[in-house]
């Protein structure tokens, strides 16, 4: 699954901290991953399941991002425990961003996964 996520300077986050003006927090590119691997997770399963992040087993930022560049996320399904009837699941994703080339971060992350149904109205795609 390959994600992109721009960081416009109009944002207001992008103000950011006094002694690095521009610079994108590193929790919204963890967030970025996150939101790879739910996407991944749900073109994944026949049932289409959603998940949420549950555990950061794994996250490291090597390089900072700064306002109006874009993150480049490709993120592999490392393992997939389906969900019974009533039951949720697990799945363990890792992922990567990329500027241009330059490796940003990367991560491995674990997701709960559970039926879309009822949560249709609030999925972005």
């Amino acid at each position: 699954m390959v994600v992109t996520k721009s960081f416009p300077l109009s944002d207001e986050f992008t103000v950011g901290h006094p002694q690095r003006p521009g610079e994108i927090p590193t929790c919204l590119i963890l967030e970025a991953l996150a939101t790879s691997g739910v996407r991944l997770v749900y073109a994944h399963t026949d049932e289409q399941v959603v998940g949420v992040l549950m555990k950061v087993e794994e996250a490291k930022i090597l390089s900072s991002v700064r306002a109006g560049e874009e993150v480049v996320v490709h993120t592999e399904l490392i393992g997939f425990q389906p969900a019974a009837m009533d039951s949720v699941g697990l799945a363990r994703t890792h992922g990567q961003a990329f500027v241009g080339e330059r490796l940003v971060a990367e991560g491995r992350l674990v997701l709960l996964c559970f039926s879309k149904t009822g949560f249709e109205i609030s999925l972005p795609w």
